[in-house]
């Protein structure tokens, strides 16, 4: 079994940390540079240059440089799509990284947990919870075993105290 490495768990949580000021900085750029893109595209009224309301006989060397390797290829709708299918592909992984995450966080109690517990979320035994306390609630104490059926004695598994267990294991019976 591998050692929980604290340190490269604070470097994980980290780096999520980073991405997500990346993502946010990146979030409030995309309205205005999918703008640009579009105005970019061939056959709107500025295409051929990659600088919004620039037109293409304003266009830089290198920007003409650059459309012209292209070879007639709309490089605007390329990065467009790209763009899309990243984000797509982001929000993929996004929902598979929520889906781990919350696969292990404590999930709230469920109500046959509450009934046999000591009232902070710990289960009890199941066959005192049968009987009334002092404050009129099921009676609760400490598991000894989880799911035990003592050598088949029980008709189905119960998580059981010593003493409930010790009983079942002398008598064959829960009492």
């Amino acid at each position: 079994m591998e050692r929980i490495n604290i340190v490269k768990d604070n470097q994980i949580a980290s780096e999520l940390s980073r991405i997500v000021a990346l993502l946010t900085e990146t979030n409030s750029h995309m309205v205005s540079a999918l703008a640009a893109i579009h105005d970019a595209q061939l056959g709107q009224p500025s295409a051929g240059s990659m600088t919004p309301g620039r037109s293409s006989g304003g266009a830089s060397v290198v920007e003409r440089a650059a459309l012209s390797r292209l070879d007639g290829k709309d490089p605007a709708a390329a990065t467009r799509a790209r763009i899309e299918a990243q984000v797509l592909a982001l929000g993929r992984m996004t929902m598979a990284l929520a889906i781990d995450v919350a696969g292990w966080q404590p999930r709230p109690p469920a109500p046959r947990d509450v009934r046999a517990s000591d009232g902070q979320g710990a289960p009890g035994c199941q066959s005192c919870a049968r009987w009334d306390g002092p404050d009129g609630q099921g009676w609760w104490s400490p598991v000894f075993l989880r799911a035990t059926t003592c050598a088949r004695r029980l008709a189905r598994p119960m998580d059981l105290c010593r003493p409930c267990y010790d009983n079942v294991a002398a008598r064959g019976t829960l009492s």
